[in-house]
């Protein structure tokens, strides 16, 4: 690739040696076949069924194409009137209602006769107007981006028109130079792909190592090989502390739990406070401490259980359950507990019928701290810390590796469009 020698308005900043001719801009409904119209499908797909139709949704594309068996499907009956919105490969879809209005996907080959529902718009690109993957790209590129926000409507559900999308400003260029942009990208993406789908295994290896290994279910061995010594029965209360250190006005960094990323600083995950004034009633965590938010969060029905260990020190509202453990070892081995979500029966046993206000679940504390926990031996304990933490290392790298990938990706985009 080579800068462009002088950059104007009608050139990207970078491009690929040997075309230097100036780009233009088209609207998107001039680009389409003009025996299929960009159109959305099924209104109301009624119940799914498990040999029929797909029915692609945007949540089907939104993270790169789930598998075939994860697309919903709907009966030849419901799909037999919307043969305007079939699917060929190709085709490019966008999501039109939602959070994720304006996300792009290319119908891949697998999904030749499927469907969409009415929050997907289908753009079927003419061929000998246009490369599909470069429009593709275009739409993702913040130039898209751009041409979203111009037209989208609402604020608690976002949408785009048919009609504005087919407004859309999109520019074009030689055929050549298309497809040089097209195929380049598509590399860089299907590296997005497996980097993505790497990381979710990861994710799934951990999630099962965890349960399998409080369950008693997966067992690690000693340096010899040999069985660890059987797990004892304790009560929480015999490993943990609670913790009621009320704070005096002098720490300001006031805390939340975050199913995915722990106790951080409201100020961080929010971008500013939504605690009381006064925090002088609050209590007081210092690193490693436990806070136990009794409410239900994605991914946590019982509510979750999670250690500070991004800042020295912080406040949390009287409202959650603080604890510490006894010793660093103990409290290493309590988190991946914790993570485990193996206490999940028990927490539902004591948990009372109704909710108090804010949604919390309504327990009493001594039983949350009665709650009965299998312990494993010291030496044990010790290889599960090591264990788990290898995997947890390895995810981290994955995301690592995703997030740089996404943004490099982002970066060509900026420069590869105008």
């Amino acid at each position: 690739m080579s800068k462009a020698t002088t950059k104007t308005p009608d050139a990207p900043v970078l491009r690929f040696p040997n075309f230097s001719e100036p780009w233009s801009k088209s609207h998107l409904k001039d680009l389409v076949e003009q025996d299929r119209k960009i159109t959305y499908g099924i209104v109301q797909p009624g119940k799914f069924v498990d040999d029929g139709i797909p029915l692609v949704r945007g949540g089907d594309y939104s993270s790169g194409w789930a598998p075939i068996d994860q697309i919903k499907m709907v009966t030849k009956e419901v799909d037999a009137p919307y043969k305007r919105s079939k699917l060929a490969p190709g085709d490019l879809l966008m999501t039109i209602v939602g959070a994720n209005t304006g996300t792009v996907a290319v119908v891949p080959e697998w999904l030749a006769g499927a469907n969409i529902t009415q929050t997907t718009a289908r753009i079927s690109i003419d061929k000998s107007k246009a490369v599909p993957g470069f429009i593709e790209q275009a739409l993702k590129s913040p130039l898209g981006s751009r041409e979203v926000r111009k037209y989208i409507k609402g604020a608690a559900q976002p949408g785009l028109n048919l009609s504005d999308v087919e407004r859309f400003s999109i520019p074009t260029t030689s055929r050549g130079e298309q497809e040089k942009i097209s195929s380049f990208l598509r590399v860089i993406d299907d590296k997005i792909n497996l980097a993505r789908r790497q990381r979710e295994l990861i994710e799934l290896y951990k999630k099962s190592c965890l349960q399998n290994m409080f369950r008693q279910e997966l067992r690690l061995k000693d340096q010899s090989g040999k069985e660890f010594p059987a797990w004892e029965k304790k009560r929480l209360s015999d490993l943990v502390c609670r913790v009621r250190r009320k704070n005096d006005c002098s720490d300001d960094n006031v805390l939340t739990i975050s199913a995915q990323s722990g106790l951080v600083s409201q100020m961080d995950y929010f971008n500013h406070s939504v605690s009381a004034k006064d925090l002088s009633g609050y209590y007081r965590l210092l690193r490693g401490e436990f806070a136990y938010n009794k409410s239900y969060s994605r991914g946590y029905p019982l509510g979750a259980i999670k250690r500070l260990n991004e800042y020295e020190s912080g406040v949390v509202s009287t409202l959650y359950i603080c604890f510490s453990a006894a010793n660093s070892e103990m409290s290493n081995f309590l988190e991946w507990l914790f993570e485990s979500q193996i206490l999940n029966r028990e927490l539902a046993r004591i948990t009372q019928e109704g909710a108090r206000n804010h949604g919390l679940l309504n327990m009493a504390i001594d039983d949350f701290f009665g709650l009965p926990v299998s312990i494993p031996s010291k030496p044990e304990r010790l290889a599960i810390v090591e264990f788990l933490n290898a995997i947890q290392r390895r995810l981290e790298l994955a995301d690592s590796e995703l997030s740089f990938a996404v943004t490099f990706k982002q970066g060509l985009l900026q420069s590869m469009f105008v």
